[in-house]
């Protein structure tokens, strides 16, 4: 699921939401027909029979039957209207003992059924059943046992996916202890409803992809990866071989990166999954990553300790526009081969588009939504991914968000519509190149050819990224056929094509087109690079595996490494837990050194022996400081040596140096005149103050707040006169007590916000920290590509959440700085 966040950047785009949404509303009271937000649950009318009863078959005569649950007896007028909110056609439905039928029958696309004087409506797909292979990269996020209420729900919604010819599915089956599976309804209990929905899909051919983020063991309070492995080996192993047979694939655990915590933790969760699989005979593909985020440091660490050794495939989650994606893509492959694994597969889980309100969106939304999640899957399908996932088939609000691409009965909002019908043209087509010489109004234009069948035409999507009914494009070519979004026909009028969607397939002739394709494209480059997937070996799974224990250090842990001050460095803690998953004891030589020490090291040499099916923890006091030196980012590496067998763990660590030892790499770019209380802006929780001064020549905050709760301060500082050659921020600063998210915070000239979280400890003593501009991250701008330059910054915000009602804030320095070491 989406990331959320509780901090003062989320409140103000929630209000923004709330506003615009009370906007709608307003609107939709008038009754426009452009903006009525029509509902499928509204005046007692809902469909009377199975959801799938409304994907009906082009040009054959369906009928649709509604149930009245008031007002029995009564007629009601309805309208149907076409993707672009055209009349089609009209009538009446004569409820009779509570029900009514609409007999339908229409062309291929997407229609809206709306009874107005009832303020109801619901979604029709006419699209004839598919036929022939089916592509395994169109997937679907289902999400079946948390969207819907009865297994007979989710049944029809796999039928839904097999009809349309969707290959898989993403689902989250074990998310819920078994007894939650109680309200599934399937007659025979939790379990028999666990079964019946894996039996459902395999009867359909329909695999799963299964997110698997519960039955890990015991956890512990505040730490987020699981650390008994023994303990969910024991619960996997069973549940496993039962469910396999259901299984495209097992995705370990969800958006890891966004957990606050190094990427050595999550690759030892994943390890042991690879040992489980392989001892079990489980042959599911084991698919790593279901990151949040673009590569970055937590990525790097994952590939350090060996995740692309020990999973089949990698996937990501993308909400960036379309023409985005690319870039996206080029950046997972070159983290990819910096590990020799450039050609591993790619998969997309999660890519949507939220619509606002409850009931169905209005035509324009709805409209947007389709645009964006189909155009992403047909860019993800031209740049090499593997496999794509919408998110979410299933009707499911967020706040005030819907990512639903149904209603609450199950039919189909234009999203579903638009990617069924991608589903229906592109299976079986691969990208070839680019339409050249075309309008500079068309975003993308991606032509795709048969892969079976030389004969049949090529398709170009033209993409505009623009829902505007009427819309038209010109073109300097031939077309055979132009087809709408939701799969309607269109009329060309000479080289005039359509394009009211944003999105049109225009079908060519393959002798025609070749001399208007640009084959040498970016996307090409990246489809060639992910042929080589069968040179991919992976390296046989061990039961010996090493987790750094961080809560028994004292360390902050954040995502890219384990932050630890100069106090504590020299004399270090560090806890290593010995995982054996194999029947057998195994007797290890454990030693450590710095990860970049050319020379086989003994430091802290522990010889340990241990049980089959037992883990235990080694235990070492080190000098950080003397071992890694401070400043910057290093790696501690722990070795475990055994006949035949060496398992290792990198562990990212940045000790705090001060400020002479910083100054010693960088070059101070610009001082940032903290002094200057103008140029400082408030910025808190609404029941707190905050008071600027200047203390001992530094810039200081007192804050109080009425009550405890999110009682979070971010003061803005204006910059200006930035240097282009800077690499990132050097601060240094102190928070008086106890507080978290303390984070350091970049605001763009285009309002787009990103940041360091977990930068330094809360404890009333000054702490120097130099955050890169490449560690930071976007905050709530939904982006996944993204470059931060010192010419795009307007501000910087520096504070926290205090944990309780007053704290203070005191910086001396916020410097814009150049690293020696940074190209």
């Amino acid at each position: 699921m989406k990331p959320k966040s509780s901090s003062f950047l989320y409140k103000l785009l929630t209000l923004a939401v709330l506003l615009f949404s009370a906007v709608l509303f307003i609107n939709a009271t008038k009754k426009s027909p452009a903006s009525t937000r029509l509902q499928d649950d509204a005046a007692g009318i809902t469909i009377s029979g199975k959801s799938n009863d409304f994907i009906i078959t082009p040009r054959t005569n369906s009928s649709l039957t509604f149930k009245q649950n008031s007002g029995s007896g009564s007629n009601v007028n309805y309208v149907i209207k076409s993707y672009s909110g055209s009349n089609v056609s009209s009538g009446t439905l004569n409820f009779s003992g509570g029900t009514a039928t609409a007999t339908v029958n229409l062309p291929e696309g997407y229609y809206e059924i709306s009874m107005p004087d009832a303020n109801a409506a619901f979604g029709i797909l006419s699209i004839a059943p598919f036929t022939g292979n089916r592509d395994t990269f169109f997937s679907m996020d289902a999400a079946m046992a948390q969207l819907q209420s009865t297994v007979g729900a989710c049944g029809d919604m796999i039928k839904t996916l097999q009809r349309t010819g969707i290959s898989s599915a993403r689902e989250r089956l074990f998310n819920y202890k078994p007894t939650s599976y109680d309200n599934l309804s399937s007659g025979s209990g939790p379990n028999k409803a666990l079964d019946d929905i894996h039996q459902l899909y395999k009867q359909n051919n329909v695999s799963i992809l299964e997110l698997f983020q519960s039955g890990y063991g015991a956890t512990i309070p505040g730490v987020p990866f699981p650390q008994n492995f023994v303990s969910m080996q024991n619960s996997w192993t069973n549940l496993f071989k039962k469910y396999n047979y259901s299984w495209g694939g097992v995705e370990i655990m969800n958006e890891p990166d966004l957990k606050g915590v190094a990427g050595d933790q999550y690759t030892a969760v994943v390890k042991a999954a690879a040992y489980i699989f392989d001892n079990a005979g489980i042959n599911a593909p084991i698919v790593g990553g279901a990151f949040g985020t673009a590569p970055g440091q937590f990525h790097d660490a994952c590939a350090y300790n060996g995740l692309l050794n020990n999973v089949d495939y990698i996937s990501f989650h993308n909400y960036d526009k379309p023409a985005l994606l690319q870039s996206t893509v080029s950046n997972f492959r070159s983290w990819l081969k910096k590990s020799n694994k450039e050609a591993m597969p790619l998969w997309i889980t999660e890519s949507g588009m939220p619509w606002s309100g409850t009931g169905r969106p209005v035509m324009k939304e709805d409209g947007i939504s389709a645009l964006e999640i189909t155009m992403r899957g047909i860019e993800a399908k031209a740049c090499g991914i593997s496999r794509y996932s919408p998110f979410v088939f299933g009707y499911y609000k967020e706040g005030t968000k819907n990512f639903g691409m149904v209603g609450k009965d199950g039919t189909p909002l234009r999203s579903f519509a638009a990617y069924a019908n991608a589903v229906k043209i592109l299976s079986g087509y691969q990208y070839i190149g680019d339409l050249q010489n075309v309008p500079s109004s068309l975003k993308l234009a991606r032509v795709f050819a048969s892969t079976t069948n030389p004969s049949l035409p090529d398709i170009a999507v033209l993409y505009n990224d623009n829902f505007n009914p009427g819309g038209t494009v010109q073109l300097n070519i031939p077309v055979k056929k132009a087809v709408g979004i939701d799969g309607r026909n269109f009329t060309v009028n000479g080289n005039s094509i359509p394009i009211s969607d944003g999105l049109t397939y225009v079908y060519l002739d393959p002798a025609t087109a070749n001399g208007a394709i640009n084959t040498n494209t970016t996307a090409s480059k990246l489809l060639l690079a992910s042929k080589g997937s069968s040179k991919i070996v992976q390296s046989k799974p061990s039961p010996v595996i090493l987790q750094y224990i961080y809560q028994n250090s004292n360390v902050s842990a954040t995502t890219n490494r384990y932050f630890v001050s100069q106090s504590n460095a020299s004399s270090f803690p560090v806890t290593v837990r010995i995982h054996n998953l194999s029947n057998s004891a195994v007797t290890e030589t454990l030693t450590w050194k710095a990860a970049d020490a050319s020379s086989t090291s003994t430091n802290g040499q522990q010889n340990v022996t241990v049980n089959g099916g037992e883990s235990k923890d080694i235990n070492w006091t080190i000098n950080l400081s003397q071992v890694l030196g401070a400043g910057s980012n290093k790696y501690l590496e722990v070795d475990a040596n055994s006949a035949g067998d060496k398992q290792s763990i990198f562990l990212p660590f940045l000790i705090e140096g001060n400020m002479q030892t910083n100054l010693a790499m960088e070059r101070v770019s610009f001082k940032a005149p903290l002094t200057d209380l103008t140029k400082w802006h408030k910025n808190n929780n609404g029941n707190g103050t905050a008071n600027f001064s200047v203390v001992d020549n530094h810039f200081h905050m007192d804050m109080s707040f009425n009550n405890s709760g999110d009682n979070w301060s971010y003061p803005r500082f204006d910059l200006q006169n930035t240097n282009s050659a800077s690499t990132g921020i050097l601060v240094r600063a102190k928070i008086d007590t106890k507080s978290h998210n303390v984070a350091l915070f970049i605001i763009t000239k285009d309002n787009k916000t990103y940041w360091a979280n977990n930068i330094f400890p809360a404890d009333g003593n000054w702490h120097v920290i130099y955050v890169d501009f490449g560690d930071m991250r976007p905050y709530n701008n939904d982006e996944s590509n993204y470059t931060i330059s010192p010419g795009m910054i307007k501000q910087l915000s520096i504070g926290m959440n205090s944990a309780g009602t007053s704290n203070s804030l005191e910086v001396s320095d916020l410097n814009m700085v150049k690293r020696n070491n940074s190209n």
